[in-house]
Formats: C-alpha cells, sequence, structure tokens
C-alpha cells in the first residue's frame, strides 16, 4: 500500500533529476565554450608566429640571426 505523499515525492525527485542533469550538462557545455575559444586563440597567434617565421626566411634572416644567437 503506497502512501499519500508517495506520488508527489516520487514526481519531485525527478523534477530534481532533470534538473540536476540539465544543470550538469550546462556546466559542460560552458567548459566547451572555453575550450573552443582558447583553441581558436591558439590557432590564431600559431597562424600569426608561422607568418612571421615565413616572413624572416624570405628576407634571407638565418635561424642564429632571428633566435637572438650571436656569434662573437
Amino acid at each position: 500500500m503506497l502512501k499519500k505523499g508517495w506520488p508527489a515525492l516520487s514526481r519531485r525527485k525527478r523534477t530534481w533529476n532533470r534538473e540536476r542533469r540539465q544543470g550538469s550538462s550546462s556546466t559542460r557545455s560552458s567548459s566547451d565554450q572555453l575550450q573552443i575559444q582558447e583553441n581558436q586563440d591558439l590557432e590564431r597567434i600559431l597562424k600569426e608566429l608561422t607568418a612571421e617565421l615565413e616572413s624572416r626566411t624570405e628576407l634571407g634572416m638565418d635561424a642564429a640571426y632571428s633566435s637572438g644567437v650571436t656569434n662573437m
């Protein structure tokens, strides 16, 4: 025999579980968005550095000069 309050308690528990899953999903989504932004920033930096390195190579700068190492 079920108690009178049992269906309401069960319904509240299902609602709480659903909200908890949605909350962790939105947290995961925020984390994913931050990772995407970080990856985009790193890709941009890599492109900038690659372009700089290519321009130095085109100008004929050697590796020792471009790294700041000099032979005296």
